[in-house]
């Protein structure tokens, strides 16, 4: 698949693909995202992977799925400040989860202070889905036990 391909099967995607039968949605962002591995320079799809995300924050994309394993994937090269950017726009339970995720590795106090925060502004965010703000809460618990 070319860039363009990509993109117009990302864009393609729609909650009825997850619906019904959620392996046939699932099934399909595995073919996209191995396509997505193949191409020079993956990391400019990285907006349109978290519009994806946003777009179908209710749909059930794995758990995380292909997706957010194909976009954690490519840490340290725009994936994180994208992150923030969709978190800020509108949280979901996956970029919330990617998160934490993030929060599980080694980082400094700065760096951890910031996510932290953004954890917190999802919990505040009254644009918040409720099941964002109740994974964000959880993980503000588990990483405030994690690490004193």
């Amino acid at each position: 698949m070319t860039y363009e391909e990509i993109i117009r099967e990302l864009r393609g995607l729609k909650a009825e693909d997850f619906d019904y039968n959620p392996a046939v949605g699932i099934n399909h962002l595995y073919k996209i995202t191995a396509a997505i591995k193949m191409i020079p320079s993956p990391e400019r799809l990285i907006p349109e992977m978290f519009a994806v995300i946003e777009r179908l924050s209710e749909s059930d994309m794995g758990a995380p799925g292909p997706l957010v394993h194909a976009l954690e994937e490519m840490s340290g090269k725009g994936y994180e400040q994208e992150l923030v950017r969709s978190i800020q726009r509108q949280p979901t339970s996956n970029s919330v989860g990617m998160v934490n995720s993030i929060l599980n590795a080694g980082l400094s106090s700065e760096s951890r202070n910031s996510y932290m925060n953004l954890l917190r502004d999802v919990v505040r965010n009254p644009d918040s889905s409720e099941d964002a703000r109740n994974r964000a809460e959880h993980y503000i618990e588990y990483q405030n036990d994690r690490i004193p």
